[in-house]
């Protein structure tokens, strides 16, 4: 069969996956983004769809004040006798990274189309939680903790307690089981059991160009471990001119058939060697060999996969979406800043949204709907109407990396004239362009973002009148 990596495509990283019966459950990092920890449900495990989200409500928690990439920090789904698990790090929540920090979670479900509990609140420190239930029903929690080892030198390492499943308090020390397996930053470890070992998965070498998933087995849960003699089982640090880049962060899932996938975020490239679309979610085949995981029959996975032996699936990619707010309330593609914004309405296909005093720039909650860009060439298109009575007073459309990096193109007012305003932020740097006085009501303004040069803003673009509404 054929199929493509990224399977889902643009700012869905981290990803963690289980399967219960014919399906599968997939979920990502959101970080500062609200709702948060988006879930996807597959049958095949290539075709991907949204069913909701683990972080919905208020009363869950919210990121009021934090930080660009703060919020929620690689989440891990699992099941476990009639219950779904999903657990997380809030990094901005307070003493998150202090070594009894409480800002590790459990949420939990039987519906996983529906609501998720309120959290409850590990007192393990680190980021990167997993949960791992053994034969005996006991659980196990694994994160990172900071350590100093004998050299002195200041690492990373993957400490793990067992802990009460259903009130979250632990049953045990914390207790130090790996430092890697000789790259930096290990991190997200999950743990496995097959033929008599437990088998840890760790990511390492940082989320970048180095990016690696190593993996290492022990007979005792506590270890010692072994490392795997041909690690990292999956990395593209090596490529010369990679298809899909930073391969790791990974997990594991077993198919009905006794088949293994390994699931991993990855990175798409533009031809100047930016990455832009955010860290997405990749899928590769794995076995087993002499008691070690293979990926891809020892090749890096790309873009363009082709697995021997599988009947063929249907792969369905949307190529066009286009979003009328004609429902009672926003898609599961629509997020908020920190919060659950609540200052919009839906009326008659319109998107009414009031505005507030902050930017984009702000560590608060601006009035900003936004949705992830998940391809390279796409055209985003607003049909504004909006009368600006004050200088101050500006609304529109922007294209945004994070707090610190956007394009805005809104519609403000400079003296007594309304006009246009593109707007470029670079951290401190700032530009700015103003077209000429706008006569009319209503504007349609266009981004238009094309793979050879990254972001084009057209001002033209943005002045065309009475074109038909389009909002995507």
């Amino acid at each position: 069969m054929q199929y493509q990596n990224p399977i889902i495509k643009g700012f869905y990283p981290d990803p963690s996956i289980c399967r219960v019966g014919k399906d599968y459950y997939l979920v990502n990092s959101s970080f500062e983004y609200l709702p948060g920890i988006p879930i996807f449900h597959s049958t095949d495990l290539f075709n991907w769809k949204q069913i909701g989200y683990g972080i919905s409500r208020a009363s869950q928690m919210e990121f009021e004040g934090c930080n660009p990439n703060g919020g929620i920090f690689a989440p891990t789904i699992r099941y476990h006798e009639g219950i779904f698990y999903i657990t997380s790090t809030n990094v901005s929540r307070p003493g998150a990274f202090s070594p009894n920090g409480s800002g590790n979670f459990i949420i939990t479900a039987k519906d996983p189309w529906g609501e998720w509990s309120d959290p409850i609140w590990i007192t393990q420190g680190g980021i990167d939680p997993s949960i791992f239930f053994d034969e005996d029903d006991r659980a196990y929690f694994t994160s990172t903790k900071n350590v100093t080892g004998e050299d002195g030198i200041f690492r990373s390492a993957i400490q793990m307690s067992e802990i009460d499943i259903t009130t979250g308090k632990l049953l045990t020390e914390s207790k130090v089981i790996s430092e890697g397996c000789g790259g930096r930053f290990p991190e997200g470890p999950h743990i496995y059991k097959k033929d008599g070992y437990y088998y840890l998965i760790l990511a390492e070498g940082g989320t970048e160009m180095g990016h690696r998933a190593t993996i290492s087995r022990s007979k005792n849960i506590w270890g010692a471990y072994e490392s795997c003699p041909h690690n990292p089982i999956l990395t593209a640090m090596n490529e010369n001119d990679p298809s899909i880049s930073a391969l790791g962060h990974a997990d594991l899932v077993e198919t009905e058939d006794g088949k293994w996938w390994i699931v991993f975020l990855c990175q798409r490239l533009t031809e100047q060697y930016y990455h832009h679309l955010g860290r997405e979610t990749g899928i590769a085949p794995m076995e087993w060999v002499d008691g070690w995981p293979v990926v891809y029959g020892g090749k890096v996975p790309t873009d363009e996969m082709k697995v021997e032996g599988m009947p063929q699936v249907p792969i369905v990619r949307e190529t066009n979406i286009h979003t009328t707010f004609h429902e009672s309330k926003l898609g599961l593609e629509w997020n908020f800043l920190r919060t659950f914004y609540q200052d919009y309405q839906l009326n008659e296909e319109k998107l009414i949204v009031t505005g507030n005093q902050y930017s984009l720039n702000d560590n608060a909650t601006p009035a900003f709907i936004g949705r992830r860009q998940q391809d390279f060439e796409c055209r985003m298109e607003l049909s504004l109407s909006f009368q600006p009575e004050e200088e101050q007073e500006e609304a529109g459309i922007a294209i945004m990396h994070m707090g610190h990096g956007h394009y805005e193109m809104v519609l403000t007012r400079r003296g007594n004239q309304k006009v246009v305003l593109l707007r470029k932020t670079v951290f401190d740097m700032v530009t700015e362009t103003v077209s000429e006085p706008v006569l009319v009501d209503e504007l349609q303004l266009k981004i238009i973002a094309a793979a050879s040069e990254c972001l084009q803003a057209s001002m033209q673009a943005a002045m065309e009148k009475h074109a038909p509404a389009a909002r995507r």
